[in-house]
């Protein structure tokens, strides 16, 4: 017979009844895929705009941007968007740049979360303080920024009070931090989150490599402009 057989004599097809498991496994797989609105980095990425409802504020959004969209329990209302860019200049994926997309390249990713509901960075800081886990006293630090660290936690804070987040509050960068040994292993940078609430009420977390650190001023200026274009 060409139907290959155990060792016992029974056949080794998969039981039926475990085929129908694997099949609705795969077809839950397809559906959440769907329902979560991922958008892989494409070889040829389409501007096709599509519109994204976070919260009570409604963007525009052209696909080549989006990297990951999850729907909220509200009927057309989204929870989360995810952003993709190229920095600098916060550009989409598009042709020319797909490839910046196949491996880590800490100079020129950036991610941009838009979500309904967040913590500003600057609270986050003060909650840890006050919690006795970082000193209240920081470091003076480059870029005209105070560090305050301790262990894995390590955030920077802008010591210029010109530049504050909408709702007034200092802007601020939380990075995580990992051992050396984590970061020889598997090649990890370490990543810098600023998060705040924007003007109409949506919140944004940009996310950037701590090797442009430098660069924070450029990198939130060109964030909210971005949201200021990308919104209807």
């Amino acid at each position: 017979m060409d139907q290959a057989s155990g060792d016992d004599g029974s056949s080794a097809r998969m039981p039926s009844h475990m085929l129908v498991r694997v099949i609705g496994f795969l077809a839950v797989l397809s559906g959440c895929l769907l329902i979560l609105g991922i958008f892989p980095a494409a070889e040829n990425p389409t501007s096709e705009v599509v519109e994204i409802n976070i919260g009570e504020r409604g963007y525009l959004i052209p696909k080549n941007y989006l990297g990951v969209v999850r729907p909220s329990r509200s009927a057309h209302r989204h929870e989360r968007a995810v952003l993709w860019l190229t920095w600098p200049g916060m550009e989409p994926r598009t042709k020319a740049n797909a490839h910046l997309w196949k491996r880590r390249m800490p100079r020129r990713q950036i991610r941009i979360h838009i979500e309904a509901q967040g913590t500003e960075t600057y609270d986050k800081l003060q909650n840890l303080i006050r919690l006795g886990e970082l000193d209240l006293n920081p470091e003076e630090w480059d870029y005209g920024l105070a560090r305050y660290a301790k262990k894995e936690w390590q955030f920077f804070v802008v010591k210029d009070r010109t530049f504050q987040t909408p709702l007034g509050k200092p802007l601020a960068f939380k990075c995580n931090d990992v051992s050396p040994r984590t970061r020889e292993l598997f090649e990890v940078e370490l990543l810098c989150i600023s998060e705040y609430m924007l003007p109409d009420g949506s919140w944004i977390i940009v996310h950037f490599f701590l090797a442009n650190l430098d660069q924070w001023r450029e990198i939130d200026a060109s964030a909210r402009a971005l949201m200021d274009r990308l919104r209807r």
